[in-house]
């Protein structure tokens, strides 16, 4: 690890910490539970990325309309593919109504996911699912807002988990629910519940 901006990325750890305390997480994968309020985000760093085509996200595209967010990066061997496996059965199984649950995929390693390394990832997933990418301050600012981890996982390195949570956003661009990726019955009802607001 570089020792230069150590101290921004502790501040940043700090800030995600916090954020952590605010927004309700599933302990447990089958877990079904009730819905927590929904949770204000802040979403404009979101819309300050490039997705995978390109072009920007913008507000307009998810504007009254439910949709998910999850990180990872195109060098994860295990959760990233199967959560977007996940997701992409998902949207199958929704039909014609997965057009109106945009999907975002956002690098937590952009300094290697370009636009063109996430295009060429997820030719493998449903075509749906738009990958984001930005400058290592663009990724921190949206990580940070929805509380997710901003180091990738190293291989055999112990301690460090693998973000896997679903982050289900409301048609009003609140945070309804995060939900583990493994819980497929979970994933599916807050979706179809989401779409039917």
């Amino acid at each position: 690890m570089r020792k230069r901006g150590l101290g921004p990325w502790i501040c940043r750890a700090a800030v995600m910490l916090a954020l952590g305390m605010l927004i309700p997480h599933e302990t447990q994968a089958g877990s079904a539970g009730h819905d927590q309020p929904p949770v204000g985000v802040v979403l404009d760093p979101l819309f300050k990325l490039i997705a995978h085509d390109g072009r920007s996200v913008t507000r307009s595209d998810v504007r009254g309309k439910p949709f998910v967010v999850l990180f990872g990066y195109t060098n994860c061997d295990d959760v990233c593919p199967t959560s977007l496996f996940e997701v992409s059965v998902l949207l199958s199984g929704l039909g014609p109504q997965g057009d109106r649950l945009p999907v975002l995929f956002v690098t937590i390693d952009p300094e290697n996911d370009t636009p063109q390394q996430l295009k060429t990832y997820l030719e493998a997933f449903d075509s749906r699912i738009i990958g984001l990418t930005g400058s290592h301050d663009q990724v921190a600012a949206v990580a940070a807002a929805f509380a997710a981890p901003l180091n990738k996982a190293q291989a055999g390195e112990e301690g460090k988990k693998h973000l896997s949570q679903l982050f289900f956003m409301d048609r009003y661009g609140l945070l309804a629910r995060p939900v583990n990726y493994t819980a497929t019955e979970t994933v599916g009802a807050v979706a179809k519940r989401l779409l039917a607001q």
